[in-house]
């Protein structure tokens, strides 16, 4: 779909309760949906029923930069294991091969449009996992974090409700 082809479909959006009084509130999350969104001029082309909010950012977006480098150069340290949200929710992480992996995509997509690879699926095997990290916090701590975790989500959910 176009982005002219969306655009119309939201212009042409006729909500039952909502209007300029009562506007429909859409929240972006991520820091770079914000930025796409003010670099494109979406905003000014939306109805007036419909208004755009900026959520709290996810954790990538909201951290500089310079730290987020630290983080992954600290991460690449032999005997260093980093844990998050794969702790957290019980999830294991996959270290890739190729850290990069925007570019490894773009690699092997370009090998598939030259005919590299016969199909989409093939592609797979340009991707190798360099090391695997399996939670090990303790379930009773995993909970807890979980918790708050899950309070946050919501607070942030239910944050614009509260913005009147």
């Amino acid at each position: 779909m176009q982005a002219s082809e969306c655009l119309e479909r939201i212009r042409g959006m006729r909500l039952a309760g909502y209007d300029a009084d009562n506007p429909l509130r859409l929240m972006e999350v991520c820091g770079t949906h914000t930025m796409a969104i003010a670099r494109a001029g979406l905003a000014q082309l939306l109805p007036e029923h419909v208004r755009l909010i900026s959520g709290p950012g996810c954790p990538v977006c909201v951290t500089p930069s310079g730290a987020m480098d630290a983080v992954l150069a600290f991460s690449m340290t032999p005997g260093v294991t980093l844990c998050t949200y794969g702790d957290l929710l019980r999830v294991p992480v996959v270290r890739p091969a190729v850290l990069e992996t925007t570019a490894l995509g773009a690699a092997l997509l370009a090998g598939l449009a030259v005919g590299i690879y016969p199909d989409l699926a093939a592609t797979a095997q340009g991707w190798h996992a360099a090391d695997t990290f399996t939670p090990s916090m303790p379930q009773e701590r995993q909970q807890a974090l979980l918790h708050g975790w899950l309070r946050a989500v919501d607070c942030a959910l239910h944050w614009a409700q509260n913005d009147q």
